[in-house]
């Protein structure tokens, strides 16, 4: 779930979307469930889809580069860094053309940090059939005992073989220079 600026922190207003998409849904679709995440990393453990009664499934790792100024960047959105860290490491392109994660070298060079935190999955279902379904065929233990913020946890992983516990990431999207063109194509979206 995402907000316009000018709707973040406004009260409410998450639980409002919420609860609009789960009446949307059961009027207009077929679908069994509504199922989301808690993006941990960025320090939130799902209080919207808790006070939603939403079930909760369970937490997981995931890692993300914070870039020199702040800026957080999916391992995924990495190609054009993944090329020049090759060719940083000095691989030459027609043994091993790019490298798939950043290396320690070159993050250390480059002032960019990977850091590890907790993802949570949240589930609700949209009708008795689903809870059912829910409950008795899931691998996953769905339950009401939710996280809290003392749950959250973040290491810095850039040097593996010194990993150490963090604090919450500032993460910020001031001066995005990579993430920029996602950034930008959102703003220039028309708002109904």
């Amino acid at each position: 779930m995402c907000l316009v600026p000018e709707l973040n922190g406004t009260k409410g207003a998450g639980s409002q979307m919420v609860s609009a998409t789960i009446k949307w849904m059961k009027e207009n679709t077929d679908r069994l469930f509504l199922y989301t995440m808690a993006d941990g990393i960025m320090g939130k453990c799902g209080y919207v889809y808790q006070a939603s009664n939403f079930y909760f499934g369970e937490k997981y790792w995931t890692s993300v580069y914070m870039m020199e100024n702040g800026e957080k960047l999916h391992p995924r959105s990495t190609k054009e860094l993944c090329i020049e860290n090759a060719i940083f490491e000095g691989y030459d392109p027609k043994v091993k053309p790019q490298v798939f994660w950043l290396t320690t070298k070159f993050m250390l060079h480059k002032d960019i940090s990977k850091v590890k935190g907790y993802m949570f999955r949240y589930i609700y279902p949209l009708n008795k059939k689903a809870k059912k379904i829910m409950k008795r065929e899931s691998n996953l233990d769905w339950s009401l005992d939710y996280p809290k913020d003392e749950d959250l946890q973040w290491i810095d992983i850039t040097d593996s073989k010194n990993k150490k516990v963090i604090d919450k990431p500032a993460f910020t999207y001031e001066d995005a220079k990579y993430n920029a063109k996602n950034i930008n194509q959102v703003s220039t979206l028309p708002v109904e």
